[in-house]
């Protein structure tokens, strides 16, 4: 009908909720300027992923793996860099670590050649049923 807008486009993350749910699964994931983090299991949002940029909220993941954005808006290039993430977060999290010399899961700093070379540390790795 006229005058009513169309509604947004469906954003599809499923890998993301996979590789939380992957192993231990990190609490935490940094690349970049997103950050994406487990909601509280206690809370209203159990099982989804909140997602900020340089700590403004940008909308959350819910278990189905659906960006749900904030009714503003988000940044231009958050919906990109989330797709981005979701086809291989394993390597965007290692491609960040070699960039920055941080882990993308606790982001500490990396110091061990190999560690560096990898982008993750020996301990973050293992949690997301990758080896060292």
């Amino acid at each position: 009908a006229e005058g009513i807008p169309a509604p947004p486009e469906t954003i599809q993350v499923p890998g993301l909720i996979e590789a939380f749910e992957r192993g231990e699964g990190p609490a935490r994931l940094t690349i970049g300027a997103l950050t994406i983090k487990a909601a509280p299991d206690d809370g209203w949002a159990a099982g989804s992923l909140y997602v900020t940029r340089n700590g403004d909220y940008e909308g959350r993941v819910s278990p189905d793996g659906v960006f749900h954005p904030t009714r503003h808006g988000v940044a231009g290039e958050t919906v990109g860099e989330l797709l981005a993430i979701d086809e291989d977060p394993v390597g965007k999290a290692r491609e960040h670590g070699r960039l920055t010399g941080r882990c993308a899961i606790c982001s500490r700093q990396l110091t061990d050649p190999v560690s560096v070379e990898r982008g993750i540390g020996p301990i973050c790795i293992t949690r997301w049923g990758g080896e060292y």
